[in-house]
C-alpha cells in the first residue's frame, strides 16, 4: 500500500533540497551562502515533518535580509519554487492515479496535498519584494535594428496614442519592429522597461488581468485574489510616473481579446478614468507612461474581429510584403537561388490575394536559406505545408512552386 504521508513529504522535501542543493553548486558565492543557510533551516535542522510555521518565517527573515540584493534573493527563490513546483506536480499525479478509489488513502492524500500547497503559499510572499517583481523584462531587442521609416512611424503613433498595433502576414518582422519600437521608446530616459507577452487560444482575462487565489486554511479555504501582469505593470508604472514602459501583446488576434481584456476594453479607450477590477472590485486606471504594441497577423482567423473592437483605441500600422526586403535580406546569397525565392514569393503571394485580399507570407520565411538545399528544405517543412492548410485545392500552386526548384 502506498503510504501517502511519506510521499507527500518526500516530495515536499526532495523539491526543496533539489532546489537549494542546485544553487549550492552555483558559481556565485553569495548564492551558496544563502542556501547553505536555507538548507540548515529546512533540511539538516528538523525532519520534514516536525516542519512549522516558524520554520516558514525563517525563511522570510533569510531572504528578505538587507544583506542580499533584491535581484539575489529573487534568484534564490526561484530556484527553490520552480523545484517546489515540480514537487508538486508528482504528488498530483499520484492523486489522478488513486482518483478511482475510495477511503482513508485518497482523504490522506488530499489533506497532505493542501499541506503542500500550503507550504507553496507561504513559502512564496516570502521573496516578493513588491507584487510587481515577477515582471519579467526585456533588455535588448534581436539585431539587427530595422531599417527605413517603419520604427519611426511606429514610435510617432505610440506617442500620439500610447496603443498601436502592428497587423500584417505571418515573416514579415511584426515582432522584431514591435521590440526596437519598444527599446526604443523606453531607452530615451534610460530608466524605462518592456517586455513581450506571447498571447495565444488559451489566453484569458485570469492570466492577463486577475485571478481568483484559494489558500487551504484548516481544512477549508480562503479565497484571494492575485493581480496578474497587465495590473502589476500599470501599479509599477503609476509607482514611477518618470519613467516610461511598454509591453508588446505577441499574436493578440490569437487570443479572444473580449475575454482576455474584459473592462480593459474601456480603459483603453478612456485612459483618464478609472475601471473596477472583476474579481478584486478594486479601481485600475491605465498609467499615462504605459505604452501598448500589438501584433497581428492578418492570415489567421480573429484578426478582422479584432479590428472592429480595437480600431477606436489603438492606431493601425499595416505592414507589407516587400520583395525589396527580400532581395535585401538575399544578397549574399547566390543570384539563380535568389531569383527562386523571388518567384516563390509572388507566387505564395498572388495565390493569397486571390483568395483573401492580401498577402500570405513575409520576407524572414526565406532567413535561412543559403542555397538551393536549404530553399529546398525551407519549402518542404515550412512553405509547403503552410499552403496545404490554407488552399483545399493546392496541387496547382505546389506543382508550379516545385517546377521553380526542379522538384518531381
Amino acid at each position: 500500500m502506498i503510504d501517502i504521508n511519506e510521499l507527500v513529504k518526500y516530495a515536499v522535501k526532495y523539491g526543496l533540497s533539489q532546489g537549494i542543493r542546485k544553487i549550492v553548486e552555483s558559481d556565485v558565492e553569495d548564492i551558496g551562502k544563502v542556501a547553505e543557510k536555507l538548507w540548515y533551516l529546512f533540511v539538516q535542522r528538523k525532519p520534514v515533518e516536525k516542519w512549522e510555521e516558524l520554520d516558514f518565517e525563517g525563511a522570510e527573515i533569510l531572504l528578505t535580509s538587507p544583506e542580499y540584493s533584491a535581484s539575489l534573493r529573487q534568484k534564490v527563490a526561484d530556484y527553490i519554487l520552480s523545484h517546489l513546483e515540480r514537487a508538486k506536480e508528482g504528488v498530483i499525479e499520484v492523486l489522478r492515479d488513486l482518483s478511482r478509489r475510495h477511503g482513508r488513502e485518497v482523504e490522506l492524500a488530499i489533506r497532505e496535498t493542501l499541506i503542500l500547497l500550503k507550504a507553496l503559499d507561504v513559502l512564496r510572499p516570502a521573496i516578493r519584494l513588491e507584487e510587481y517583481e515577477e515582471l519579467k523584462f526585456n533588455e535588448t531587442p534581436p539585431q539587427p535594428e530595422p531599417e527605413g521609416d517603419e520604427l519611426d512611424d511606429v514610435i510617432r503613433l505610440l506617442e500620439e496614442k500610447k496603443q498601436v498595433i502592428l497587423m500584417g502576414p505571418p515573416g514579415i518582422g511584426k515582432t522584431h519592429l514591435a521590440m526596437w519600437a519598444a527599446y526604443k521608446l523606453t531607452n530615451e530616459n534610460k530608466d524605462g522597461k518592456w517586455l513581450v507577452l506571447q498571447f495565444h487560444p488559451s489566453y484569458r482575462y485570469e492570466d492577463f488581468m486577475e485571478r481568483l487565489m484559494f489558500e487551504p486554511t484548516n481544512g477549508s479555504f480562503t479565497v484571494k485574489y492575485k493581480p496578474m501582469v497587465f495590473v502589476n505593470l500599470c501599479r509599477r508604472a503609476e509607482k514611477n510616473p518618470n519613467k516610461k514602459y511598454v509591453i508588446v501583446l505577441d499574436e493578440i488576434n490569437r487570443a479572444n481579446v473580449y475575454n482576455v481584456f474584459g473592462e480593459l476594453l474601456y480603459a483603453l479607450e478612456y485612459r483618464d478614468q478609472k475601471v473596477t477590477l472583476l474579481y478584486s472590485n478594486l479601481p485600475l486606471q491605465i498609467p499615462e507612461n504605459l505604452y501598448i504594441i500589438a501584433t497581428a497577423n492578418t492570415v489567421e482567423r480573429g484578426t478582422f474581429e479584432i479590428g472592429v473592437a480595437l480600431r477606436r483605441r489603438f492606431n493601425i500600422f499595416e505592414m507589407e510584403a516587400d520583395k525589396e526586403k527580400l532581395s535585401k535580406l538575399l544578397e549574399n546569397v547566390e543570384t539563380s537561388v535568389k531569383e527562386k525565392c523571388i518567384k516563390i514569393f509572388e507566387l505564395v503571394n498572388r495565390k493569397f490575394e486571390e483568395k483573401l485580399g492580401r498577402a500570405g507570407i513575409g520576407h524572414l520565411f526565406f532567413k535561412d536559406v543559403k542555397g538551393i538545399e536549404s530553399l529546398k528544405r525551407e519549402w518542404r517543412f515550412v512553405l509547403k505545408p503552410l499552403i496545404k492548410s490554407y488552399f483545399a485545392e493546392s496541387e496547382d500552386i505546389v506543382k508550379e512552386i516545385e517546377e521553380i526548384l526542379g522538384i518531381g
